[in-house]
């Protein structure tokens, strides 16, 4: 099963699925989550956008990138897992680069290809919660 986990930066996607991982290892089922970023090109792209070296379009290749590369990780070892979950997908890509003023429709394009979950969850919280939640070692919210 493949279960995505969408919302806005601290809503509790990566509690979340700490709490659903555990729940199926505790069933004998076999876990990977995965949490985007993670990768060498995740890793770029923080480091990229922390100095606003990357335009709306940058970052919807790279963030794709970043995708396809969790999910080939998994690929390989498919059948080793029964369940998959990944902090953050092509919604959360969708959303953010809109806001960005991206179109639409090219985001999808873009990441047409990946895989298709079986289940997809938003965690509702308010962008006021989100902005409370927020701590000085995260580098996504920044309020004036």
């Amino acid at each position: 099963m493949f279960i995505i986990l969408e919302g806005l930066d601290n809503a509790g996607k990566t509690t979340a699925a700490e709490i659903i991982s555990e729940h199926f290892r505790n069933k004998g089922m076999s876990v990977y989550v995965s949490k985007e970023l993670t990768t060498n090109v995740g890793i770029i792209i923080k480091e990229l956008n922390r100095r606003g070296k990357l335009s709306s379009i940058t970052k919807t290749f790279l963030f794709a990138a970043d995708r396809q590369i969790r999910l080939e990780e998994f690929v390989k070892d498919s059948e080793n897992y029964d369940i998959i979950i990944m902090d953050r997908y092509i919604y959360s890509a969708m959303a953010y680069r809109v806001a960005e003023g991206t179109d639409l429709n090219w985001v999808k394009v873009v990441n047409d290809n990946v895989k298709k979950s079986d289940l997809a969850y938003y965690i509702d919280i308010s962008p006021e919660e989100s902005i409370n939640r927020n701590s000085k070692k995260k580098f996504n919210i920044k309020y004036s």
